[in-house]
């Protein structure tokens, strides 16, 4: 897990879960985090070479990397947001 400074991340959108509910986040060219801001979640990254779980309880974040898919689940239920990068232009 790793905590993110709010000026190098932007809030790409941000969604609710109820318990039992289970949303699969596709990959993405960029790494992304993930960041819950009520409840607790459960992660779990489905890479054919590393899967893993994690435990996400409020305020805490996990960066989903570049090319990584991940299936979330709320404990019993979650409100979160995907942080992307702040890209220059």
């Amino acid at each position: 897990m790793i905590r993110s400074q709010q000026s190098t991340v932007r809030s790409a959108w941000a969604q609710d879960l109820v318990h039992g509910a289970a949303v699969t986040l596709p990959a993405a060219s960029s790494a992304r985090r993930l960041r819950v801001i009520e409840g607790k979640l459960w992660v779990t990254l489905t890479s054919p070479v590393a899967s893993s779980d994690e435990w996400l309880a409020r305020n805490e974040e996990f960066e989903l990397p570049a090319g990584e898919s991940a299936v979330i689940e709320a404990w019993p239920h979650a409100r979160f947001e995907m942080l992307a990068p702040l890209h220059s232009t």
